[in-house]
């Protein structure tokens, strides 16, 4: 770990591995995965996620912009990717140009995606989402074939995949969740009954793949549970899978607080006796969400404690008086274990009345991300230090695959 940093992210690629090969194992040799690396990886890192998860086996990779699956073909990665978000008319010379798979769920881009085919002189790939009730992207399903009509009038479209979105997969109630599989099944049958052929169909996300087997269909998407979180605490948990982050930082601080004294902004904690703190040098910028004061804690010297005062932008502030051997510089887990210890994204995402998706993904760029192999550093990504890339990783996998 570089000294210089307050605080550092450690994500462990071989745990990533793990959890792709166990969702490999529970869908099936006939099941393809579409590992979902959107959102910089769900805060682990966008290029070294998605060769860990190709490595683990994922067939495709999915991202939530152009610029997102640009990141990727720069960071040397040559797999298929499927922009899973929408575009504008002026993404799609970009979409060819990088050969991503774009998602449709509008008439108004064809025209556009027609165009830079021509432009390029390439096929463009994609995929027709349909809104079988997400109620956001999507094509309602008795449109879908007023599309495919305009889609089959062009010559440098090609379709892929049609795919659609559950909005309760997570859920124990699977009513709504039926429904809408059901909605897409009827497309599929009448696409069959017509005898169009469309190679890939996908419904199921994380929450899908465990709850309904049944929908897997040709491909499943997985994120969130390929990061070892499952979408919710409630669902089954039949995969065994294992958080790949942990969050780590420093004490910078050890001072005594005299009775009556305040710690931080608006004077809303108030010692009742003497007290030791510590600070921490980060805070909402980097993610530690000020909706988490006066609810969050961390481990010490594996003893949780409780943070104090309200969470600043740079400083976050913790109670050290039950620790009496503690010093500058001892570490902090603000995620993930020490010791006999863990801090969960579920336990995390409660404090910041949340979900575990935005407790990953909202951790700060200046928080730098240390990647191991085992108990081994192979690579380290911050915004001022951006060396993480395909090659240093292939470089090391002989050694550590």
């Amino acid at each position: 770990m570089n000294a210089t940093w307050p605080s550092w992210v450690e994500i462990r690629l071989d745990q990533i591995v793990c959890n792709v090969h166990a969702i490999k194992n529970w869908i099936g040799q006939n099941v393809h995965l579409l590992a979902v690396v959107k959102a910089n990886g769900y805060g682990h890192g966008a290029v070294a996620t998605s060769w860990a998860c190709l490595k683990g086996g994922a067939d495709i990779l999915g991202v939530g912009s152009p610029q997102e699956g640009i990141e990727l073909r720069e960071g040397g990665i040559r797999s298929d990717l499927l922009v899973l978000g929408g575009c504008f008319e002026d993404q799609t010379d970009l979409i060819a140009q990088y050969d991503l798979i774009q998602c449709v769920q509008n008439l108004e881009i064809i025209h556009s995606l027609e165009n830079a085919g021509k432009k390029h002189n390439k096929d463009i790939r994609v995929h027709i989402k349909v809104d079988t009730g997400m109620g956001r992207l999507g094509i309602y399903p008795e449109n879908v074939s007023k599309l495919w009509d305009t889609i089959s009038k062009c010559q440098h479209i090609r379709v892929e995949g049609i795919f659609s979105h559950l909005a309760t997969s997570e859920r124990l109630d699977k009513t709504f969740a039926q429904y809408q599989i059901q909605r897409f099944q009827k497309l599929r049958d009448q696409f069959f009954q017509k005898n169009i052929h469309v190679p890939l169909w996908h419904i199921c996300n994380s929450g899908g793949t465990v709850h309904f087997p049944d929908a897997h269909y040709d491909v499943v998407r997985c994120g969130l549970v390929m990061y070892g979180v499952y979408p919710s605490r409630d669902m089954e948990q039949p995969l065994k899978v294992s958080p790949a982050m942990t969050w780590k930082s420093r004490i910078v601080t050890v001072k005594t607080i005299p009775k009556g004294g305040s710690v931080s902004y608006g004077r809303n904690w108030i010692a009742e006796k003497e007290e030791k703190i510590g600070v921490i040098p980060l805070g909402y910028h980097d993610g530690y969400n000020k909706r988490m004061t006066h609810h969050a804690e961390v481990i010490v010297h594996n003893q949780r404690v409780p943070a104090i005062g309200d969470i600043c932008m740079d400083n976050t502030m913790v109670l050290l008086s039950d620790i009496p051997d503690v010093r500058v510089e001892d570490e902090v887990v603000l995620l993930g274990k020490q010791g006999n210890l863990e801090i969960s994204a579920d336990e995390m995402a409660v404090w910041n009345q949340s979900i575990s998706y935005e407790t990953l993904c909202t951790i700060g760029r200046r928080v730098p991300r240390i990647y191991f192999w085992k108990d081994r550093q192979i690579a380290k990504s911050s915004f001022i230090d951006r060396n993480i890339t395909v090659e240093l990783l292939e470089n090391t996998k002989k050694e550590y695959l």
